[in-house]
């Protein structure tokens, strides 16, 4: 295997507070040393626009492996940059800031530095306040949470959990989505007013959706009464258009028949073709197993042909049927084939029944599946 030259573009900050970029170390072999004072703020592939390293403290200076095209720094300094990515007139750009979050949240998903680690970042970076760091957060937080495997790390992550707190995984999520996400939530309230930026109105989503999802009360309550007063009034104007889907799904989730049958009733009638889409994934999140059933009778007989993929998509984010959804595509492939044999719907029909692959041995099976079967109209 080639040896490519890799830019580490090592920033640093000296005492006045100066920026240093080394535009010039380049790692030629699969080791090297690069010596500099390690108490002073330094980070690697300064902006975020290149290559990435993992560094190890050495007995000399900073020992860089590659690894995964990923920056792994020792937690103290995680920490001491994840301060400065907060300070008012950081050195940090945005991009620094969003590399930095990434780096950590995968390398603990992936098991290389530890969930508490991370965690403590996050903690760290929620008093920023942009979209895409926000972004960061929500759509990692849980992969991160689930990686952990051993005592050890479950010890670790204690360091930054309370000392009495429960360590499901459930549990957990919540209790981070709720120290962290939650604050943002309440500083920003449920209603959009006219003329935010649109950097605003989707950082106000993304952590609604976050905390709606985790199921904490106050949001579920929120969406619910706003759901209700749509059963009373037969109108959805009071509703922010961002939350839209939300509500209906969050209805639709934690409540009952009463609320799918509304729901069900939008999908067949609907007002315009985004309703009709928010209603359809709203039909898809219930937990009600007789509901669950008669969703997957709703798909072979009622469903339009242009939404099947979008029924699979909705289905395949349901926790609780992930398993139910594969078996139930294997059963039916020959008439949902069918149905959509000649559509350009086709084609996306795999990357909607992956959502419910939770294990290698799920998608081993799904493969094993297609093997006497004629994939090629499915590309």
């Amino acid at each position: 295997m080639s040896i490519r030259q890799v830019p580490l573009r090592i920033q640093t900050v000296n005492a006045k507070g100066e920026v240093f970029i080394d535009e010039q170390a380049l790692l030629t072999t699969r080791e090297m040393t690069y010596k500099l004072n390690v108490d002073t703020l330094w980070k690697l592939n300064a902006g975020g626009t290149g290559f990435c390293l993992s560094p190890l403290l050495a007995s000399f200076g900073i020992s860089l492996i590659r690894l995964s095209d990923r920056v792994l720094y020792p937690p103290k300094h995680l920490a001491k940059l994840g301060q400065e990515a907060v300070r008012a007139g950081s050195t940090l750009s945005i991009e620094d800031r969003l590399s930095l979050l990434n780096d950590a949240m995968t390398l603990a998903a992936s098991g290389y530095s530890t969930t508490s680690s991370a965690l403590t970042l996050i903690n760290t970076l929620k008093s920023m306040t942009e979209y895409l760091v926000w972004k960061g957060i929500t759509s990692q937080v849980g992969s991160v949470i689930q990686s952990r495997s051993d005592k050890a790390d479950e010890d670790d992550l204690r360091d930054f959990l309370r000392p009495e707190f429960q360590m499901t995984h459930l549990d957990t999520h919540r209790f981070v989505i709720e120290t962290i996400v939650a604050p943002l939530v309440k500083k920003m309230g449920y209603e959009y007013p006219p003329g935010q930026q649109p950097d605003t109105v989707q950082l106000r989503t993304t952590v609604i959706g976050t905390t709606a999802d985790s199921g904490l009360t106050e949001t579920v309550r929120k969406l619910q009464e706003w759901f209700q007063i749509y059963l009373d009034t037969g109108s959805a104007l009071h509703i922010p258009p961002d939350l839209i889907r939300l509500t209906f799904k969050v209805a639709t989730k934690y409540g009952g028949r009463r609320e799918w049958e509304e729901v069900k009733k939008v999908v067949n009638n609907p007002s315009d073709p985004s309703a009709q889409i928010s209603a359809l994934y709203a039909m898809c999140s219930t937990r009600d197993p007789v509901l669950i059933e008669e969703n997957f009778d709703f798909v072979l007989t009622s469903v339009p042909t242009r939404m099947i993929v979008s029924f699979f998509a909705g289905v395949a984010a349901n926790d609780k049927i992930k398993k139910k959804v594969l078996s139930f595509f294997k059963t039916n492939y020959d008439e949902i084939f069918k149905k959509l044999d000649g559509t350009f719907f086709l084609s996306h029909l795999l990357n909607a029944i992956s959502g419910a692959l939770k294990t290698f041995q799920d998608a081993q099976e799904l493969e094993d599946f297609f093997k006497d079967k004629d994939t090629s109209k499915i590309n």
